[in-house]
């Protein structure tokens, strides 16, 4: 009731004002997850877009904020762009058998009936051929149990980013940690680009 009491008393002409100006002036709070959440549940309704939920900083616009990560893997570096907007998470390209990952633990929306991982994943390779080298994993832990969803490697590389989709809806209504993972072998490197994630119900 609070953000919607802060609404009416100010009212601004964006959802950015209001957020960023307005919002701070009744104390509310101000984190990255709460504006990602109110965001859902106001601008997309009013747009009559799938509501995008649960997931936080899906564009990594707010550096690490909401997820967990090993490596220095998310960044505004400029040898690459970002899918959108200037943040994105960059996996791999050491080579030397080194091991990269962004996770984050969020509970899947259960309304609708089917909820939808985005993403966009750009690969760059120094391998050649058709034998893989290096991996790059999406996988969910639901429990005690980890289960990858996909599986991608040096021999999908592309000249851009290309969307993604996997289906969360199993899981809807749960809690579970999603996880993005490099794995590089000894040599040549690879680049695995990750932006723009989101998760839309149905």
């Amino acid at each position: 009731m609070a953000t919607f009491d802060n609404m009416r008393q100010y009212p601004s002409s964006s959802f950015k004002e209001w957020f960023t100006v307005d919002r701070p002036e009744t104390k509310l709070d101000m984190t990255a997850a709460t504006r990602d959440r109110v965001y859902a549940h106001t601008i997309d309704y009013r747009t009559a877009t799938p509501p995008t939920t649960g997931l936080a900083n899906g564009g990594f616009e707010s550096g690490t904020t909401g997820w967990t990560i090993t490596g220095n893997v998310v960044g505004n570096w400029t040898g690459y762009p970002a899918q959108a907007g200037s943040w994105f998470a960059w996996l791999g390209s050491r080579g030397g058998g080194t091991t990269d990952a962004v996770s984050q633990t969020f509970t899947v929306p259960s309304t609708g009936s089917t909820a939808t991982l985005n993403y966009h994943l750009r690969i760059k390779t120094a391998e050649t051929g058709t034998t893989v080298y290096d991996t790059f994993k999406v996988q969910v832990t639901d429990g005690g149990s980890t289960t990858t969803l996909a599986t991608f490697s040096n021999t999908n590389a592309s000249n851009g980013y290309v969307a993604r989709t996997l289906n969360l809806s199993g899981y809807r209504g749960k809690s579970i940690t999603l996880r993005f993972v490099s794995l590089e072998d000894a040599n040549l490197q690879t680049d695995f680009l990750l932006d723009s994630l989101s998760v839309t119900t149905s």
